[in-house]
Protein backbone atom coordinates (compact mmCIF):
# COMPACT_ATOMS: atom_id res chain seq x y z
CA UNK A 1 0.00 0.00 0.00
CA UNK A 2 1.37 3.71 -0.79
CA UNK A 3 0.59 6.89 1.35
CA UNK A 4 -0.96 9.28 -1.15
CA UNK A 5 1.40 11.92 -2.27
CA UNK A 6 -0.51 14.54 -0.99
CA UNK A 7 -1.12 13.06 2.45
CA UNK A 8 2.13 12.74 3.12
CA UNK A 9 1.97 13.57 6.63
CA UNK A 10 -1.34 12.27 7.55
CA UNK A 11 -2.02 8.55 8.87
CA UNK A 12 -2.71 5.84 6.88
CA UNK A 13 -6.17 3.36 7.56
CA UNK A 14 -3.80 1.27 9.28
CA UNK A 15 -1.95 3.41 11.52
CA UNK A 16 -5.49 4.91 12.54
CA UNK A 17 -5.98 1.37 13.61
CA UNK A 18 -8.47 0.52 10.45
CA UNK A 19 -6.81 -2.68 9.02
CA UNK A 20 -7.56 -4.08 5.75
CA UNK A 21 -8.94 -0.97 4.62
CA UNK A 22 -8.68 -0.57 0.65
CA UNK A 23 -9.74 2.31 -1.52
CA UNK A 24 -9.85 2.13 -5.39
CA UNK A 25 -10.24 5.47 -6.95
CA UNK A 26 -11.84 4.49 -11.27
CA UNK A 27 -11.89 7.13 -12.81
CA UNK A 28 -13.08 7.09 -17.12
CA UNK A 29 -14.80 8.22 -19.67
CA UNK A 30 -17.94 6.77 -20.20
CA UNK A 31 -20.25 7.01 -23.41
CA UNK A 32 -23.37 5.83 -24.19
CA UNK A 33 -24.27 2.26 -24.94
CA UNK A 34 -24.64 1.32 -28.54
CA UNK A 35 -21.17 3.19 -29.12
CA UNK A 36 -20.10 1.60 -32.01
CA UNK A 37 -16.65 -0.24 -31.14
CA UNK A 38 -14.34 2.03 -33.68
CA UNK A 39 -15.66 5.37 -31.94
CA UNK A 40 -15.05 3.88 -28.32
CA UNK A 41 -10.90 2.51 -29.51
CA UNK A 42 -11.06 6.27 -31.07
CA UNK A 43 -11.83 8.16 -27.83
CA UNK A 44 -9.67 5.63 -25.72
CA UNK A 45 -6.95 6.27 -27.98
CA UNK A 46 -7.49 9.77 -27.48
CA UNK A 47 -7.36 9.62 -23.84
CA UNK A 48 -4.55 7.88 -23.10
CA UNK A 49 -2.49 9.58 -25.10
CA UNK A 50 -4.02 13.15 -23.28
CA UNK A 51 -3.39 10.75 -19.99
CA UNK A 52 0.25 10.28 -21.13
CA UNK A 53 1.06 14.44 -21.23
CA UNK A 54 3.76 15.41 -18.50
CA UNK A 55 1.56 18.65 -18.16
CA UNK A 56 -1.71 16.46 -17.13
CA UNK A 57 0.45 14.02 -15.09
CA UNK A 58 1.90 16.98 -13.31
CA UNK A 59 -1.79 18.60 -12.79
CA UNK A 60 -3.42 15.16 -11.58
CA UNK A 61 -0.79 15.08 -8.98
CA UNK A 62 -1.48 18.51 -7.40
CA UNK A 63 -4.92 17.18 -7.23
CA UNK A 64 -3.89 13.94 -5.47
CA UNK A 65 -4.22 11.94 -8.51
CA UNK A 66 -1.16 9.62 -9.31
CA UNK A 67 -1.26 8.73 -12.60
CA UNK A 68 -2.25 5.38 -12.38
CA UNK A 69 -4.73 5.64 -15.65
CA UNK A 70 -1.91 6.99 -17.63
CA UNK A 71 0.40 3.99 -16.73
CA UNK A 72 -2.66 1.63 -16.77
CA UNK A 73 -3.58 1.51 -20.48
CA UNK A 74 -7.27 0.18 -20.24
CA UNK A 75 -9.51 -0.68 -22.81
CA UNK A 76 -13.21 -0.53 -23.00
CA UNK A 77 -13.46 -4.39 -22.45
CA UNK A 78 -11.25 -3.95 -19.27
CA UNK A 79 -13.37 -0.62 -18.21
CA UNK A 80 -16.59 -2.86 -18.68
CA UNK A 81 -15.39 -5.24 -16.30
CA UNK A 82 -14.17 -3.11 -13.89
CA UNK A 83 -17.25 -1.32 -13.57
CA UNK A 84 -19.40 -4.79 -13.54
CA UNK A 85 -16.98 -5.95 -11.00
CA UNK A 86 -18.63 -3.80 -8.27
CA UNK A 87 -17.79 -2.10 -4.51
CA UNK A 88 -15.46 -4.68 -2.42
CA UNK A 89 -16.23 -2.86 0.36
Amino acid sequence: MTRAAVLREGPTMLESGVPNYEVINVTGVLAPAGTPADILEKLNAATLKVLSQPAVRERFATIGLDGGAARQASSPRSSRKTLRGGPRW
